[in-house]
C-alpha cells in the first residue's frame, strides 16, 4: 500500500508543473462530466488542443505557396486581356505577325543548326588529323575556302588558298 501512495504522490505533484491542467477535459469523473467531456471532445480540432499547451501548429510551404501561385495567375490573365483590348492590332493581323516571326525563328534556328553540324565536322576532321590540304586539288581547296567564306578566292593560286584554308 506504500507503494500506491508514493506512485498516487508522484503523479500528483507531476501535475502540479507548469504544464496546463487538461484533466477536466479528458479524465470524465462523473457521468454527467462523461457528456460534457465528449460533446467538448467532439468540439475540439487539434489547433485547440494545441492551443492548450500553449504550442501550435507550422505551417508548410504550400500554405504559402497556394495563394501566391493563384494571384499570379489571376495577374497573368488580367495582363493577358488587356494587352488584347489594348493592342492596336486586330486580332487576325497579330496572328499573322505571331506566325510569321515564328516561321523566321524556325528558319533561323535550322540555319543555326546547319552551321553548327559544318563547325562540329570541320573540327572533329581538324582534330583526327583533317584532310590532307597539300595533296587537295585547287578545286577542293576552293570548296574548303568557300565553305570557310575565304575572301577573295575566286582569283586565288592554289598556294594562296592553301595558305587561305590553313590560316581559317
Amino acid at each position: 500500500m506504500a507503494t500506491t501512495s508514493t506512485a498516487t504522490t508522484d503523479v500528483s505533484s507531476s501535475s502540479s508543473t507548469n504544464s496546463p491542467d487538461v484533466s477536466n477535459v479528458f479524465t470524465p469523473h462523473t457521468r454527467k462530466s462523461q457528456t460534457a467531456t465528449r460533446k467538448t471532445h467532439d468540439i475540439m480540432n487539434t489547433n485547440d488542443i494545441l492551443h492548450q499547451f500553449g504550442l501550435q501548429t507550422r505551417k508548410s510551404a504550400k500554405d504559402y505557396l497556394a495563394p501566391a501561385l493563384g494571384i499570379l495567375g489571376a495577374g497573368a490573365a488580367v495582363g493577358a486581356g488587356l494587352s488584347l483590348l489594348l493592342a492596336p492590332k486586330s486580332g487576325k493581323e497579330l496572328r499573322g505577325d505571331i506566325k510569321e516571326r515564328a516561321v523566321n525563328l524556325k528558319d533561323r534556328a535550322v540555319s543555326l543548326k546547319d552551321s553548327a553540324t559544318t563547325l562540329k565536322d570541320r573540327v572533329a576532321d581538324r582534330l583526327a588529323g583533317g584532310p590532307n590540304l597539300v595533296e587537295m586539288t585547287r578545286e577542293e581547296l576552293y570548296e574548303e575556302a568557300r565553305e570557310l567564306d575565304v575572301h577573295g578566292r575566286s582569283d586565288m593560286t592554289k598556294q594562296e588558298l592553301l595558305e587561305a584554308v590553313q590560316s581559317s
